[in-house]
């Protein structure tokens, strides 16, 4: 993106959220905006690596990772290492960088985002930082594969709802606003969220054998 493009999406952004400045830590880099703005352009679900996408994004530093916790293929518990954000705290940073990106890209709007944050900074302090691997693996798996699917399972209740005369809260033009509320609301999803993470959570916590 060039810089009226971006000026554009910033002067946007701040119309938006009614301030007068996006703060330092939160703003995305150029080289940022045209990435999410590329993915976005192609109708691909907004995944973007937390392991190297977060503030500052124009300074070169190593890729975040994490050891922790998780369950084998045989089913038993084993150490392993992980890209991305150690902790939910590092978390937050990269989501406030993406969020903002979102908004300035009038992909999606502020409290739908923040919604989705919050449900997994709830998760985090729920199960502690010895989980945080489960939430965090979950997490990404949700926003790179399952997004589709939220957007696919929006998109036929739109069409079951015009083909009988009704309405339903799904823009096809804008589809991710809706899917960010709908991950941490939709009784289907809220079912994911337990399956991959509350209980293999606990089982980390009290450090099943098998």
């Amino acid at each position: 993106m060039g810089f009226e493009e971006t000026e554009k999406a910033r002067k946007a952004y701040l119309v938006k959220m009614h301030t007068k400045s996006i703060p330092m830590d939160d703003a995305p880099a150029a080289e940022q905006l045209s990435v999410l703005a590329v993915i976005l352009g192609e109708k691909c679900a907004p995944y973007i690596d937390f392991a190297i996408f977060g503030p500052f994004g124009n300074r070169v530093r190593k890729a975040m990772s994490h050891k922790g916790l998780v369950f084998g293929s045989n089913g038993t518990l084993v150490m392993e290492e992980f890209r991305g954000p150690p902790s939910i705290t590092e978390w937050m940073s990269c989501w406030r960088v993406f969020q903002t990106a979102m908004i300035m890209l009038d992909a999606a709007d502020h409290p739908q985002l923040e919604a989705y944050a919050r449900h997994i900074a709830k998760l985090a302090n729920q199960f502690g930082p010895s989980a945080w691997s489960t939430i965090y693996q979950a997490e990404v798996r949700f926003r790179r594969e399952m997004m589709e699917r939220v957007r696919e399972d929006q998109s036929n209740k739109l069409d079951s709802a015009l083909e009988a005369g009704g309405s339903y809260p799904f823009d096809p033009a804008r589809p991710w606003d809706r899917c960010f509320d709908v991950a941490v609301t939709g009784r289907q999803w809220i079912q994911y969220w337990s399956d991959q993470v509350s209980t293999p959570a606990m089982m980390v916590l009290v450090k099943v054998a098998s």
